[in-house]
């Protein structure tokens, strides 16, 4: 049984073969959250720099690659599904856990600036190349959605086709939130989360609330670092590339009407697809809805 412990490990390398044979903490975690971590490609590591963000690799080296980013007070176990049907589909996956999530370094749940998201997206495909490895597509989920767009517009990447599950502009009822803003202490300001119903899947909805590594406080930091990002959002040129939306209608944690009129400004030419009955966890839903989505990200992609 795995209890959220750190993996920390200074001598964790992106170069070393299985690593989770040495170290009994990352087995652990690997297997609490079935990830796809075979004998022969799997490798794991930390970026380099103040804040060391936790990256893994899963799949064969060789496929086409892709980068997956999870949303916000999630981590990359938290799509372990995707990553392994990804993985059985034919693909090399590269996932991150952001700065205060997961295993990176970081408080839990907070940030200063949203700019430390966009550089660990970006630091992590240049370190994934020192490896031969180079995603030319992404998968998002919500804020990761978000900040996938946004590093793909750097030159540091070659990320073109994107896939934007939930994407974060708005969260629902923000004007609430930025009301809030004015009353709480600017950092230790902070609500507990409560967790939605965000998936059709019982089995999953049940499991996020014991799940270890997930952020349980909404600091006040986060949002006023949020409202600083929709700035940059506001003036981030038209993305070129093919990019997929997929957005549920009955989503309650991102005010998507909104958020999808904002995208389609964004965007040369989305292609959004509005799923009547899904959730937020759009990467998690249930049997019937996920095989639907799983199809029009395979189309997508090939």
């Amino acid at each position: 049984m795995y209890d959220g412990s750190s993996i920390a490990q200074k001598n964790l390398s992106l170069k070393e073969e299985c690593p989770h044979r040495h170290h009994p903490a990352l087995l652990a975690y690997l297997d609490y959250y079935q990830l796809p971590a075979d004998d022969m490609y799997y490798r794991c590591g930390y970026t380099p720099g103040k804040h060391p963000v936790f990256m893994q690799v899963f799949g064969v080296h060789s496929n086409p690659a892709i980068f997956v980013v999870h949303g916000f007070l999630d981590h990359t176990g938290g799509l372990s599904r995707v990553i392994n049907w990804l993985v059985a589909t034919g693909y090399c996956v590269i996932a991150i856990d952001l700065p205060g999530h997961g295993q990176s370094a970081g408080h839990r749940g907070t940030i200063k600036t949203f700019d430390d998201y966009i550089e660990a997206v970006q630091l992590a495909t240049v370190c994934s190349g020192d490896i031969g490895i180079y995603p030319a597509a992404g998968i998002g989920h919500s804020t990761g959605a978000s900040i996938l767009m946004q590093a793909a517009q750097s030159q540091k990447n070659q990320l073109g086709r994107l896939v934007l599950a939930a994407p974060l502009y708005f969260p629902f009822n923000y004007k609430a939130a930025r009301r809030a803003l004015k009353v709480l202490p600017e950092w230790n300001g902070r609500q507990k989360r409560r967790f939605k119903k965000n998936s059709g899947d019982r089995v999953y909805n049940q499991f996020i609330k014991r799940d270890p590594l997930q952020g349980r406080w909404i600091y006040n930091s986060w949002l006023q670092a949020l409202a600083a990002w929709h700035g940059d959002m506001d003036n981030m040129p038209v993305y070129q590339d093919d990019v997929l939306i997929l957005q549920g209608m009955r989503d309650t944690t991102v005010d998507w009407r909104t958020n999808m009129r904002f995208f389609k400004q964004k965007i040369q030419k989305p292609d959004i697809v509005l799923l009547q009955n899904g959730r937020h966890q759009l990467l998690n839903e249930s049997a019937s809805l996920d095989t639907h989505i799983r199809k029009l990200i395979h189309d997508f992609l090939k």
